[in-house]
């Protein structure tokens, strides 16, 4: 399977637009897009690796996982960023942004770790698939 077949995957749109909304969101609250550049390995980086990872699993059980990490990750990125710049805002919110992916690790390393034992399974059991 070609990698350009691989990126209309459910899973790599799922994740794509969830990124691009992510970038929106931090983008409204930023002074300049270059700041919002600046965040976005911080505070999206573990969408983007489950983008990359939707390019490299391509069965269904994989999809349907990094599907659920992505929609899961984003609702704690929209519950935590609306904390901190809605419900209770101070002038050191910013750096919040700086923790989002790292609190989000214990929750999202497993389910890539699935995701890859999803895919391995599948070559064990056909080794002729993509």
């Amino acid at each position: 399977m070609k990698l350009i077949d691989r990126a209309c995957s459910p899973a790599f749109i799922v994740t794509a637009v969830i990124l691009l909304v992510g970038i929106g969101i931090i983008d409204s609250n930023s002074r300049s897009f270059s700041a919002t550049i600046f965040m976005v390995p911080f505070a999206l980086g573990p969408l983007v690796f489950s983008l990359s990872l939707a390019l490299f699993m391509p069965n269904k059980s994989s999809q349907i996982t990094l599907i659920i990490g992505s929609v899961l990750y984003g609702g704690f990125f929209v519950y935590l960023y609306g904390g901190l710049f809605y419900r209770s805002p101070s002038p050191q919110s910013g750096m919040g942004l700086l923790f989002i992916g790292f609190y989000s690790l214990r929750v999202m390393v497993p389910i890539w770790c699935v995701a890859a034992c999803l895919r391995a399974f599948q070559l064990i059991k056909n080794p002729d698939s993509p």
